[in-house]
């Protein structure tokens, strides 16, 4: 589905691999699982039901710490540190 699109040399890819992990690892836990199970919904219903999800997890996303601190870190010029709330 285009999400993830990179062709890489094998020697380079677990190199490759660990840097994408570390980079998703770095982003705020709820939205990553959101994300996720927003693409895996995807595969196995209809659009009205993907899209449906995504806009449910947003508000939902749109309530915790981690929202707030996406902003707040960039405002105040240092890296975000998500929770996972």
């Amino acid at each position: 589905i285009g999400l993830v699109d990179f062709v890489v040399p094998d020697d380079e890819l677990m190199d490759f691999t660990n840097k994408l992990a570390k980079r998703i690892a770095n982003k705020p836990p709820l939205a990553v699982t959101v994300a996720k199970r927003a693409v895996n919904l995807a595969n196995d219903t209809a659009l009205s039901v993907g899209l449906q999800f995504e806009q449910l997890g947003s508000c939902f996303l749109f309530g915790t710490e981690d929202f707030k601190e996406g902003p707040a870190a960039f405002f105040e010029k240092r890296k975000p540190n998500f929770q996972g709330k």
